[in-house]
């Protein structure tokens, strides 16, 4: 029984500093990207929510992270390259909100698979009105 306690103990140190120093998981990385040609045309959140979400020019994105994601990256540029405002809704009742000029970063709980709305807005502080372009999401699990 002493040997076999022994034994054990000794496997236990052995495989110790190999758990100890096990390696992080492995970045991941998703792009996504949409084409929208339908502003919205206003930076009002409530409004945004479900306006020009219906039909074949909608200004709407809709998709979801999976579990292990935590971070999205998403830009929004006009058809010449131009950024343009956007929001970001990351609930299926548009009360969580945030605004961008261009481009900008949300985090999203790891936990679970996220929902994330991104709508073309007319923001004054951007250079270009949201006619025509493309919406670009990174996602990564740093």
């Amino acid at each position: 029984m002493k040997r076999t306690a022994l034994i054990a103990t000794l496997a236990l140190v052995a495989v110790s500093p190999a758990v100890a120093h096990a390696k992080p998981a492995k970045a991941s990385k998703r792009t996504l990207t949409f084409s929208y040609s339908n502003p919205v045309g206003i930076t009002s959140p409530a409004a945004n929510g479900a306006l020009n979400c219906q039909g074949p020019m909608a200004a709407c994105w809709d998709f979801t992270t999976v579990k292990g994601e935590k971070t999205v990256a998403v830009s929004a540029k006009d058809s010449t390259g131009t950024p343009i405002g956007l929001q970001v809704f990351t609930d299926d009742t548009y009360d969580s909100v945030q605004t961008f000029c261009g481009s900008g970063t949300i985090t999203v709980s790891a936990k679970s698979a996220t929902p994330v709305s991104v709508r073309a807005a007319f923001d004054p502080s951007c250079q270009a009105l949201p006619t025509s372009g493309t919406f670009t999401a990174v996602i990564t699990n740093k």
